[in-house]
């Protein structure tokens, strides 16, 4: 995508100015909820990689068949893992796919520099879903995470 995605940095803020209460925030179907998420776990990452000894550099993806991507990590060497963040307890393996489609389009173009794809939400279900495709909680982001998570 050639425009920036903007996030503001203060969710508290961005919630307050949009006139989302708590009580609307903690509604998984309110049309406030899914955006302040994805820009409070966008903030939480690059608040935490600006102590990471390798440079990362984020991006998000989106085109023009409806296929979007919340977050893409690139290391200097290439490597890269795509996240997708959803407001929802309940994932399922069918909120991967486009994480699957980048995953085999950068196989073809690139073999070995997909690492993973990462499904982040806000239930407390660690799985592997299929080729280096996982379902962590966000929760995941302040602990240590799961023992087969990718490197």
């Amino acid at each position: 995508m050639r425009r920036p995605k903007i996030h503001v940095s203060d969710t508290g803020l961005a919630a307050h100015l949009i006139g989302a209460s708590p009580e609307t925030i903690a509604s998984p179907t309110s049309p406030a909820t899914g955006p302040l998420v994805e820009s409070f776990v966008i903030n939480e990452v690059r608040r935490q990689l600006t102590s990471a000894t390798t440079r990362v550099e984020m991006s998000h993806y989106r085109d023009n068949h409806q296929r979007k991507i919340d977050l893409l990590m690139e290391r200097n060497d290439g490597a890269m893992v795509s996240i997708e963040i959803k407001a929802t307890s309940s994932p399922s393996p069918a909120m991967l796919r486009h994480l699957e489609w980048f995953r085999d389009k950068l196989d073809a173009i690139s073999p070995g520099a997909f690492r993973a794809g990462i499904l982040l939400h806000t239930g407390e279900q660690t799985l592997v879903v299929g080729d280096r495709m996982h379902m962590v909680p966000i929760s995941a982001l302040w602990g240590a995470g799961p023992r087969d998570a990718p490197q």
